[in-house]
């Protein structure tokens, strides 16, 4: 992949760990640009505002272009959609048995 005339192919391999690891790195960065949007030259705060959100959109993705094509992010399913659309019937703790049972069944 190749964005802006750099090589961008070693995020494509990134593994969770790592991905998570980018997390922490935002979101100091993110801090940082508020402490400073006081005192940052307007054009300047705001590309730096831009290129923080493309980077974590993409950190988001994982940086997988598996995730754009053909595959789903299990983690994702898991705690945005079964969690909330079966809560009122599992509650808090039934929802992983409910899952396994399930797919013991499958």
């Amino acid at each position: 992949m190749e964005l802006f005339g750099l090589d961008l192919d070693f995020v494509l391999h990134m593994s969770r760990t790592q991905s998570e690891a980018w997390k922490v790195v935002l979101a100091c960065l993110s801090v940082a640009l508020v402490v400073g949007w006081r005192w940052l030259p307007r054009r300047l705060g705001l590309g730096l505002l831009c290129g923080l959100t493309l980077w974590a959109t993409a950190n988001y993705a994982r940086f997988d272009d598996r995730l754009v094509t053909s595959k789903y992010d299990t983690y994702d399913l898991m705690h945005y959609y079964l969690t909330a659309k079966y809560f009122d019937e599992l509650g808090y703790y039934d929802l992983y048995p409910a899952c396994m049972l399930a797919d013991v069944d499958n």
